[in-house]
């Protein structure tokens, strides 16, 4: 059943002028557009047409499918094996492709059947997947880095066809046959890019070190015409709490920008023409928790939309007509609880995204 919050939110804010007046704004009161389901969300997926949510919930290991043409229902739940975690959509949105962390597999459906079929696989906890054309690949993180691998694999005959020793969260780009890992390895952080040519991986383009391992993987993004964006949490080489994005050219991997979300970024998307990343931010400020819009070719703060509390990391996605912003959102309303997962417990929230120059947030 789909639920709407209601907040009313007044924020005075006081800048320095020559005046002695200082302007005050007044928010008005804010409709939340929320779906509830408590659920341990993972991943979510949204097919071309804007009309059909996927998501991976990993303490049911299932993954839900949702009408969002009008008001969002849910359609579906479909159990597909352990610990669902990535999802990623064929080209024509015919299938879904899930990989089990808890297993060694990933698990194949036919999105308008329902039916599920798996491909096996030589390892155990496959972390995400990527698939191009009649390829797929898929990460496997060992506690030892030696052991991390990269696989590519043949879809319909499940033949691993190359590896390489890094792995992690992977993302491709929307042109070419490029795909970026990032790795954690001999306690450093990078972002690697090989290219898939003759059915093979080629190539070993490496950004610099990111960050200190330990390190928290939180999101890994393409932006068209733009470049690769990275979310972690933890520590800068001084020792520093992390609170921006990493944006990197996708050729040579050589920085772009850092994206100043003011804590540990948690997730990220962008508009299908790479005008604009947003990013789900991980604490709140004095007026709530805002996913923030960033402008590509400045890399200033753009807009700000307010979300229903807490955001859920790897879980933002934009439909292709760029209205509206899809995440996972936990209002904490259950969490006192001891409920299984209660601290996990996300609802699915809609929010209209706003025309540029609306607001003009940078002009002062």
């Amino acid at each position: 059943m789909k639920q709407t919050s209601f907040l009313t939110i007044i924020i005075t804010s006081l800048f320095l002028s020559c005046s002695e007046d200082a302007p005050t704004y007044f928010y008005e009161p804010v409709n939340f557009e929320i779906l509830r389901l408590g659920s341990n969300i993972i991943d979510l997926v949204l097919s071309q047409d804007g009309n059909t949510l996927i998501a991976s919930d990993a303490g049911n290991n299932r993954i839900m499918f949702f009408d969002v043409s009008g008001e969002m229902f849910l359609t579906d739940v479909l159990v597909v094996g352990s610990k669902p975690n990535g999802l990623t959509l064929s080209a024509n949105d015919d299938y879904v492709y899930v990989s089990l962390s808890g297993s060694s597999s990933i698990a194949v459906v036919e999105i308008a059947s329902r039916e599920v079929s798996y491909i096996p696989l030589e390892e155990d906890g496959p972390m995400d997947v990527e698939v191009l054309g009649d390829l797929f690949i898929t990460t496997f993180i060992s506690d030892q880095s030696v052991y991390h691998r990269t696989k590519l694999y043949n879809i319909a005959s499940h033949e691993e066809l190359a590896n390489k020793p890094k792995a992690g969260l992977i993302t491709k780009s929307d042109v070419g046959n490029s795909i970026f890992v990032l790795d954690k390895s001999f306690e450093r952080v990078g972002l690697y890019r090989y290219d898939i040519l003759n059915n093979n991986l080629e190539g070993n383009i490496q950004s610099s070190d990111i960050a200190l391992h330990p390190a928290e993987f939180n999101d890994l993004h393409y932006v068209h015409n733009v470049g690769v964006a990275v979310a972690i949490s933890g520590l800068d080489f001084e020792g520093n709490e992390i609170k921006n994005v990493f944006l990197f050219e996708p050729d040579g991997l050589n920085l772009l920008a850092h994206l100043d979300s003011k804590s540990a970024p948690l997730a990220l998307a962008s508009l299908d023409n790479g005008s604009s990343i947003f990013v789900s931010p991980s604490k709140e400020d004095g007026a709530g928790t805002f996913i923030i819009e960033f402008d590509t070719e400045n890399f200033l703060q753009r807009n700000y939309y307010l979300t229903a509390g807490r955001l859920a990391k790897s879980v933002l996605v934009i439909d292709s007509e760029n209205q509206y912003i899809y995440c996972a959102v936990d209002d904490q309303a259950d969490n006192s609880n001891d409920e299984p997962y209660s601290n996990n417990s996300f609802d699915i929230q809609r929010i209209r995204i706003v025309p540029h120059d609306t607001y003009n947030i940078n002009d002062f």
